[in-house]
């Protein structure tokens, strides 16, 4: 499971909503293969901000459920990569912040 939410600063959102539904694919397929989930466990959405000036213009949310192989170095390395992934795309600083979720009191409806 994933749930990651794309915070892009308007100005960033309007220039480059083009190409924001390949960033999110694009996303979503190096999660996935990293942390070994189908894509119809993710969800993902871009959320349109205004950012303070001396702050990085997307920051990227990445919530995960808590599991033994999902260890600090692999999520580092996982989000160094989507960093950059996303950072190349969109042309702009990016920030990443993960946080794993205890599977035990986490629930999901859909």
């Amino acid at each position: 499971m994933a749930n990651v939410k794309f915070f892009i600063d308007h100005a960033v959102m309007r220039d480059k909503d083009a190409v924001l539904d390949a960033v999110m694919a694009q996303a979503r397929a190096l999660i996935c293969d990293r942390l070994e989930v189908a894509p119809g466990a993710c969800q993902f959405a871009a959320i349109g901000v205004r950012s303070l000036p001396d702050q990085p213009p997307v920051n990227v949310e990445l919530h995960i459920l808590a599991k033994p192989d999902r260890t600090p170095e692999k999520l580092r390395a996982l989000c160094l990569l989507l960093r950059d992934q996303v950072s190349d795309a969109l042309s702009v600083t990016v920030a990443i912040r993960c946080t794993q979720l205890d599977a035990a009191s986490y629930i999901a409806i859909k």
